[in-house]
C-alpha cells in the first residue's frame, strides 16, 4: 500500500542562515492558501514575498495548503527553487519547472563575430556562493 505524502519541506534555517530561505508546505483538504510568513526583511519585502508565493502557488496549481516560510533575506530565485523543490517532494512525479521572468535589460544577443573565452560556472549547494553572482 502507497502512502501519500502530505507535508514535505526544503531549504536551511537557523540563526547562522543568511540569504537563503526554509519552507514547509502541508496539503490540506480546503481553506485555500495559509501563508505563514516569518521574515527578517518583512517590513521592507513582505509583500513582494507574499506574491511571489501565491505566484508559484497559482504555477503549480496548489489551492489548499499551509505553508510555513521562514526566510533570511532569500533572493526571488532562491525562494522559488526551494518553494518548487517542496512542491517536488508532495508530487515526485511533477516535472513543471518554475522559471522567474528574463529582464529586458538581460534580452539582448551578442555579436556572434566575438569569442567565447570563458564560462563561469557556480556552485548551487550554498546560496552565499550566488548572491552576487550577477556582479
Amino acid at each position: 500500500m502507497e502512502t501519500i505524502t502530505t507535508k514535505s519541506s526544503a531549504g536551511k534555517r537557523g540563526e547562522t542562515i543568511r540569504s537563503d530561505c526554509y519552507f514547509e508546505i502541508e496539503l490540506t483538504k480546503s481553506g485555500g492558501i495559509n501563508l505563514e510568513l516569518k521574515s527578517k526583511v518583512k517590513n521592507l519585502y513582505g509583500d513582494s514575498i507574499n506574491n511571489q508565493v501565491n505566484e508559484l502557488c497559482k504555477f503549480f496549481n496548489l489551492k489548499n495548503a499551509q505553508i510555513l516560510l521562514e526566510d533570511s533575506g532569500a533572493l526571488p530565485f532562491v525562494i522559488a527553487a526551494r518553494f518548487e523543490l517542496a512542491v517536488k517532494r508532495l508530487f515526485p512525479d511533477l516535472e513543471r519547472e518554475y522559471h522567474l521572468p528574463v529582464s529586458a535589460k538581460s534580452a539582448y544577443t551578442s555579436s556572434k563575430d566575438r569569442l567565447s573565452r570563458s564560462r563561469l560556472y557556480l556552485h548551487c549547494n550554498e546560496t552565499k556562493f550566488f548572491t552576487n553572482a550577477g556582479l
